[in-house]
């Protein structure tokens, strides 16, 4: 196996540097044959700035550069551990430019003979030190390479820097036997004297020292960390409670090696409005108002209010809003939702009471939600759409993980997110149900001007008495954000979903892209059914608030293939 894997390596090398790009600046053309992957990119940069710098050599300056070229190569590959290249080259004359062809065998790589690394100072013993040197990337007899070395050297010093050694300083010496191939590196730290945490000073602000004191997750005497202050900034910055936030250390009042944190922070306006509009020739338009009311109180309490009008749905939802033991990463909240949805299957209005914690971990949040629902509703399909009532107090758990690299206009980003509840009929509730479902969204840009766009939706929902399940917790399908030519919620309702769609987005121009799609799914009661499809294409406008789209869907699986225009404006990921 371990043939097997040197010769695959030995083929890599060889395809990667014989297509290596020729320069076709000025009267000169470079080739290079035979230089090593990882040096490569280093050679093209030395001759770069050569080339660059001449607006046009002349036939001496021409043969002054073809004469110098390969000591150049020489010690753009000692950084990579090759002393001993052999090159030959040939310049020819192409009747309007130079040819430069430079063959390199860069022979046997030079490998580390000796290594030594010592600690000298307080931080001898400390063990995150003791533990990263006895752990340290380069050994002896691997292949020298300067850059593994600085990256190896530079972790040791910002580690070094991040357990309170500000003062830290290096004595390294790499020497080099060029007569018996052979290096030997020789690595001193010392680490000076130790620094801490002093006193976090705020700015003016609306919040209370009891509130401002969970959020910084260091304390006072605990070793000085420039990571730490780094990571609170940025954590605060997209956090909901800080517009704008710079942290920086005081050190120019450093009292008994204590060094004093200035924490500077604007709040976000106490008040935020915000309004959206969509429309579609199926579904008629959809508008949304929202307030949010962001300082109740000192301690980070905050309102959100939203209400929804549409022909399908509408509703209004307040959600009060209580910081956890961290507040920028955990809350409860309480919450309220009055509900009115009108398919075409039938009918349900709502009321739903909530509460629930929420804990966000990097790029994943999972909520805990209890909920209790109110309904009643009547479905067309039942004989005389007789009115029913239903009630259920029921658990939600939902885990999703978001990372992408635009929250608001994406070029790459997954999200998933798996979402169960239940209910058991003894607990106030009108049938037992359990009910898992995951969806995913992923987008990927294999070039510049072109975004692949997958999505995928599957439910399923096990339940006792199907006639007492409400009708809004049922699974629908159609829409804008499901599948594309049908109306909002037009398919179903359903014990089983499944969707999934395809669209592609080609740039026009500036932020203008055009996008082809592909749906298809289906919210039923029986699994295996036929699947519902539409495609189509569409405009996007990639805006500050997310982007702007305009589809134009058939309904694929409909005898007539009616079309369709849907609009909406929003992010990418919410």
């Amino acid at each position: 196996m371990l043939v097997c894997i040197r010769k695959f390596t030995s083929t890599l090398l060889l395809t990667l540097t014989l297509a290596s790009p020729g320069y076709a600046q000025n009267n000169i053309k470079l080739e290079f044959h035979g230089i090593p992957v990882n040096a490569l990119k280093n050679v093209q940069a030395i001759f770069d700035e050569t080339i660059t710098s001449n607006a046009y050599l002349t036939k001496k300056q021409t043969y002054d550069f073809y004469k110098q070229a390969p000591e150049k190569i020489r010690l753009a590959l000692e950084p990579y551990g090759y002393f001993k290249p052999i090159i030959q080259s040939r310049l020819i004359y192409k009747h309007t430019y130079w040819l430069a062809i430079f063959y390199i065998n860069p022979g046997i790589p030079m490998h580390i003979t000796h290594i030594t690394i010592s600690i000298n100072g307080p931080g001898k013993n400390n063990k995150a030190i003791t533990h990263y040197i006895a752990h340290f990337p380069l050994q002896t007899g691997a292949v020298f390479n300067s850059e593994d070395y600085e990256a190896a050297k530079q972790k040791l010093f910002n580690l070094a820097r991040n357990q309170g050694f500000l003062k830290a300083t290096f004595d390294n010496t790499i020497r080099i036997d060029r007569k018996k191939y052979q290096c030997s590196i020789k690595i001193a730290l010392n680490t000076g004297e130790k620094f801490y945490f002093g006193q976090v000073i705020y700015n003016t602000h609306p919040y209370s020292a009891h509130f401002l004191n969970r959020i910084v997750s260091f304390s006072r005497n605990e070793p000085f960390s420039s990571s730490k202050l780094i990571t609170l900034q940025q954590t605060m910055e997209n956090s909901y409670y800080f517009q704008q936030v710079a942290i920086t250390p005081d050190l120019m009042n450093i009292e008994n090696r204590q060094i004093p944190i200035h924490v500077y922070m604007i709040p976000p306006k106490a008040k935020r409005y915000h309004f959206g509009f969509g429309y579609g020739t199926l579904s008629g338009p959809r508008i949304t108002a929202g307030l949010s009311l962001r300082h109740l109180g000192n301690n980070g309490h905050h309102l959100e209010s939203e209400l929804q009008l549409s022909p399908v749905l509408s509703n209004l939802t307040a959600n009060y809003y209580i910081p956890g033991k961290n507040p920028l990463m955990d809350e409860w909240v309480l919450a309220a939702n009055l509900k009115t949805f009108k398919p075409k299957s039938g009918w349900s209005e709502s009321f739903i009471l909530t509460a629930g914690y929420a804990k966000k971990m990097n790029n994943t949040r999972i909520n805990y939600n209890l909920n209790f629902l109110e309904e009643r509703f009547s479905i067309f399909s039942i004989t005389n759409s007789p009115i029913m009532y239903a009630h259920q107090l029921y658990p939600n758990l939902r885990v999703s993980y978001v990372k992408v690299d635009n929250l608001i206009n994406p070029s790459h980003g997954i999200l998933c997110s798996f979402n169960i509840q239940g209910a058991y009929r003894p607990f106030l509730s009108s049938t037992s149900f359990i009910q898992p479902q995951l969806d995913a969204k992923y987008i990927v840009s294999p070039f510049s001007f072109a975004h692949i766009i997958l999505k995928g939706d599957l439910g399923y929902t096990a339940v006792s008495n199907l006639n007492q399940f409400p009708f809004s917790m049922r699974y629908f399908a159609g829409g804008v954000n499901s599948i594309r030519g049908f109306a909002n919620s037009s398919i179903g309702p359903g014990r089983y979903l499944t969707i999934g769609s395809l669209e592609y987005r080609n740039k026009l121009i500036n932020n203008w892209y055009g996008a082809v799609f592909y749906d298809i799914g289906t919210a039923s009661n029986q699994f295996g059914l036929p699947l519902n499809r539409g495609s189509g294409i569409g405009i996007i406008y990639e805006s500050m608030v997310g982007p702007i789209k305009i589809y134009g869907a058939k309904a694929l699986s409909k005898t007539t293939q009616p079309f369709s225009l849907e609009f909406m404006v929003g992010p990418e990921f919410s």
